[in-house]
């Protein structure tokens, strides 16, 4: 903070410096110069533009005005062209000569330097070439390489700003590039005269200057040099950081970290004392992260924490352009981590490899382990004897074992909706299974629980039969599973539902039952007969089945057809439906259910084929509202007849397709036409017609 003293001290050299020169004509030489134009007037004196005779060249002469030509100015000046003279770099402008000028009232110092050609201050260069934010970067690392230069010589600029950074303009680019294309130009420092060295003997000469007097502009001063110490020697290479920082927040934002302009001096001092620059991120948003970390450190006021010297702060810059770590945000422990790692490549790299070993072999393990455990399949074997749980990586974790050939009808492994708890179950289908606990039951187990009990079990109950079955003595134990399937037949219900078909042995009454996954009954419907395959028609929401049937035929009096007649039949179930009813005794309409049925015609076919199932339409076909119904004779492949069939139950004619083998099976009859879909035929004797139903 300024002292009353010190702020009075401030104002009168400030006023000193920026008072109006007394107007001099310009002279035509100086010296072995040629004077060509004035190109600058400042506090000290007057910089014209000349040309030098031997050698040939154009010069900048600095000649110090005659009205402030005090002793301490003079010192000053002389100080500046013999400090100059040993500053040997591409940044500083070179000193040619110094001497003194007689201009009729005495000797008056001059020196002549090099001369920089359409020089602007690096602001206005980096604004009228259109620098990118890199460039202008690029450009400011090159003036802090030239300022670290002077401190290695001992001296301290004390008047960085860019009116004294001069960068000349660029040639034209070549065809095609634009403004702003070069960001290669050469800065060039000048003015290092109101420099203090840090050397003993010329700090002797620093004691002779007013005290308190304030050299540079107060704009870009270091908040010590606004303190107006009466020893300059104390200030250090990290006022000139400061002052960098500035010019640094100025060629970026295009604007001072303070706004000082229209502050009294004493104003203007405390707030670049106290107050903390506005961030550069809040004027450009792009400026986020390094840059604004980089420009806030050279302006820190406590000079402990700024960067250390110019090249510190050119290092840093230049870390950022190359895209390396920063030093000026404290390194987090990785940051540090990874130095650690450059300087000892040969301990990283074995203790690399040592660690990616070890990880390798822990996944390996760990993944064998993992895979070796998890479920992935059921397989059932061609026998029927064995159901396996399989894991990810082809272990058996559990086997479902049925002794007597094809006792077990069906297993899978299905995904449970979350609604009814998520996860998998494993579903098996057992048919009759002596000595086997699970013998005829549906069950669900637990792929990660005991797999030996299970969730749930289903099978018919002896109340749920008709009563033709019941007065016969039949018991719900006595039915198996003969065949299961899954879809989501049921709207509104999570999940895909399992179809069963629960089959008497060795009689030909059948349930057809609808499960959800938790075993829940939805619905449940008899067939006399079995049935052998579905097909879910999605488009009228059909179940569409292939069996036999019993009561088709012997209620309407004819029990001597050879076998049980084939039938096709569909049906729309509901939720909650529950019946005891024959399915063929619904064709009356007594079972909104029932969607139609459809008898294979002509009865002796079925001591022809061997097997008819319903299945999937071919492609192209439309698989929501057709399905195929196959009649195989014999073995499956040994000839087959397929039929399209509609929503309808109807056959789609032109669409029958005969395979070869049946063409070539003597046991098939001439004409494939007498194979197809007929009504149920009509009661015989009508009386029949009475037969009771439950």
């Amino acid at each position: 903070m300024l002292t009353p003293d010190q702020a009075r001290v401030l104002a009168r050299d400030l006023l000193e410096e920026s008072a109006e020169e007394p107007t001099v004509p310009m002279p035509e030489c100086i010296g072995s110069y040629r004077v060509r134009r004035v190109i600058g007037v400042g506090g000290m004196g007057t910089a014209y533009e000349a040309e030098q005779e031997h050698p040939r060249r154009t010069v900048a002469l600095k000649i110090l005005n005659r009205g402030i030509a005090s002793k301490s100015a003079l010192r000053r000046f002389e100080h500046e062209a013999e400090m100059l003279a040993h500053l040997q770099h591409a940044g500083i402008a070179q000193v040619y000569e110094a001497g003194t000028h007689d201009d009729g009232g005495g000797g008056v110092p001059f020196f002549a330097m090099e001369y920089v050609p359409g020089a602007k201050n690096i602001v206005e260069y980096a604004e009228a070439n259109e620098l990118t934010t890199r460039q202008r970067l690029e450009l400011f690392a090159k003036v802090c390489d030239a300022v670290h230069h002077g401190h290695q010589k001992g001296i301290i600029h004390r008047d960085l700003k860019p009116a004294n950074i001069l960068v000349g303009e660029l040639p034209s680019p070549p065809s095609g590039g634009g403004r702003g294309a070069g960001g290669e130009g050469q800065p060039k420092i000048i003015d290092f005269g109101v420099a203090r060295a840090t050397d003993s003997d010329i700090a002797v000469t620093t004691m002779q200057t007013d005290v308190g007097r304030l050299i540079g502009t107060l704009q870009y001063m270091s908040p010590e040099q606004c303190e107006g110490d009466p020893h300059p020697q104390n200030l250090d290479t990290r006022s000139d950081v400061y002052s960098l920082g500035v010019v640094l927040y100025e060629l970026l934002c295009g604007r001072l970290p303070y706004e000082v302009s229209s502050s009294s001096i004493a104003h203007a001092a405390r707030t670049i004392q106290d107050e903390e620059p506005t961030r550069p991120s809040t004027i450009i948003r792009k400026l986020r992260g390094n840059i604004e970390v980089i420009t806030l450190k050279t302006l820190e006021k406590d000079r402990e924490k700024r960067y250390q010297s110019a090249a510190e702060l050119a290092a840093d810059i230049r870390r950022h352009l190359t895209g390396q770590p920063i030093e000026a945000r404290p390194p987090t422990p990785w940051t540090r981590g990874m130095r650690w790692v450059v300087k000892h490549p040969i301990v990283t790299t074995a203790a690399t490899c040592a660690l990616v070993a070890f990880i390798a072999i822990g996944l390996t393990v760990g993944s064998v382990w993992y895979l070796g455990l998890r479920p992935h399949h059921v397989e059932l074997t061609d026998d029927g004897r064995e159901a396996r749980l399989v894991s990810v990586a082809g272990h058996i974790l559990h086997t479902w074992r049925c002794d007597t050939g094809q006792g077990i009808s069906f297993a899978d492994l299905v995904n449970r909706p979350e609604e009814l708890g998520g996860g998998k179950i494993v579903l098996v289908g057992y048919r009759d299974c002596p000595g086997d606990p699970h013998t005829g039951m549906l069950c669900a187990f637990e792929p990660r629980g005991d797999l030996d009990t299970p969730l749930w079990t289903r099978q018919i109950r002896t109340d749920a039969m008709p009563s033709e079955l019941i007065g016969r003595n039949f018991e719900g134990e006595q039915f198996y599973v003969s065949f299961c399937w899954l879809a989501d037949v049921l709207s509104g219900r999570p999940g895909d539902e399992i179809i069963v078909a629960h089959k008497h042995a060795p009689y030909s009454a059948c349930a057809i039952c609808i499960y959800d996954l938790e075993g829940e009954l939805l619905f449940q419907c008899w067939q006399d007969g079995g049935v052998s395959s579905c097909y879910w028609m999605s488009g009228p929401r059909l179940l569409v089945f292939a069996g036999l049937d019993a009561q088709t035929w012997n209620l309407r009096g004819r029990p001597d057809v050879g076998g049980y007649p084939r039938v096709v039949f569909a049906i729309q179930p509901e939720v909650g439906y529950v019946s005891k009813r024959w399915l063929s005794s619904s064709s009356n309409g007594t079972d909104s259910y029932l969607a139609w049925i459809r008898c294979v015609m002509p009865p002796v076919s079925s001591t022809l084929f061997a097997n008819h199932a319903i299945i999937a339409p071919n492609q192209g076909e439309d698989p929501t509202r057709l399905a195929r119904l196959g009649l195989y004779i014999g073995n499956l492949g040994q000839g087959s007849i397929s039929l399209l069939l509609d929503e309808s139950g109807e056959e789609i004619d032109g669409e029958r397709i005969i395979s070869d083998p049946y063409n070539r099976n003597p046991a098939r009859p001439d004409d494939d036409s007498v194979f197809e879909l007929g009504s149920i035929p009509p009661l015989v004797p009508p009386a029949m017609s009475s037969t009771e139903e439950s």
